[in-house]
């Protein structure tokens, strides 16, 4: 049987999106400096609506990721903004009034990747939210993340998981047990499978004692005060001040 070899041509994103604007923006054909990835993004606040061709130029450095993976973790959510498939995916986060300062820090961090300040909604339980572009980025995440619109543990998530990623999920959905001194991690949106899953990545690559707990019928996980002790040191290089109440200091 004669050997098949196939070839495949890469295609541009300008082949791909014909119709895309291709003057968003102006090529710099003049700077010659070695730059490493990650250190120059600043904010597009205000900028322009992306283009296809823009949406799927940006990507994330490694130390992003880890903070968005911790994110999605707790209390933000990934939404595909046209159902129907051939839309690109945003990041939503929301937290109540008293983590402002928190909100603010990751802002300043994310910006690079969205279109607006985040919002302050006033009422009976004032919060601040932000929201991000929509990425092909995201979107990439929101394949792992979710199934049927419904957020899921992937099975990547031991590569995935940092120690960033573990203190951001901590600051966004963590809560400190005075009278036992563990934590809480509040992941009663997953399934049971998917919380053991999630033990098991924090036992092996993070070497932590923890169990799972019922409460009003949904698991949560539950990290020792002894693994707690050990894990600080590791984990306040990536915290805020205002959130190391989250880890009882």
């Amino acid at each position: 049987m004669a050997n098949t070899i196939i070839i495949k041509r890469f295609i541009s994103l300008y082949e791909r999106f014909p119709r895309s604007n291709k003057t968003y923006i102006v090529p710099n054909n003049s700077t010659l400096d070695i730059v490493l990835f990650g250190t120059n993004i600043s904010s597009t606040v205000n900028y322009p609506n992306y283009t296809r061709i823009m949406q799927h130029m940006v990507s994330l450095p490694k130390f992003i990721e880890d903070i968005i993976i911790g994110l999605i973790l707790s209390d933000a959510h990934l939404d595909l903004q046209n159902k129907k498939g051939n839309g690109q995916a945003r990041l939503y986060f929301k937290q109540s009034i008293s983590r402002l300062n928190y909100v603010l820090t990751l802002f300043s961090l994310l910006s690079h990747y969205c279109k607006s300040y985040p919002v302050l909604k006033m009422g009976k339980f004032p919060y601040v939210y932000f929201s991000s572009r929509s990425l092909a980025c995201f979107t990439e995440l929101h394949k792992l993340f979710y199934v049927q619109n419904i957020k899921i543990v992937p099975l990547e998530i031991y590569d995935m998981l940092s120690i960033s990623s573990l203190a951001h999920w901590i600051m966004g959905d963590g809560s400190y047990v005075k009278k036992g001194g563990g934590v809480y991690l509040n992941t009663q949106s997953f399934s049971i499978r998917d919380n053991v899953k999630l033990m098991n990545v924090l036992m092996i690559k993070f070497n932590c004692k923890c169990s799972l707990h019922m409460q009003r019928g949904l698991p949560t996980i539950y990290i020792s005060a002894k693994s707690v002790k050990l894990l600080t040191p590791l984990l306040l290089p990536f915290m805020i001040p205002s959130m190391y109440y989250k880890l009882g200091i």
